[in-house]
């Protein structure tokens, strides 16, 4: 279970990052 949750969480960093990134690059076109 406490795998299950690591890989959660991971995947919820990475998103954030990917999200985080994203942003960025449309402020950056601005």
């Amino acid at each position: 279970m406490e795998i299950a949750a690591k890989s959660v969480q991971h995947f919820f960093d990475a998103l954030m990052r990917d999200v985080v990134g994203a942003g960025q690059d449309l402020l950056k076109q601005r």
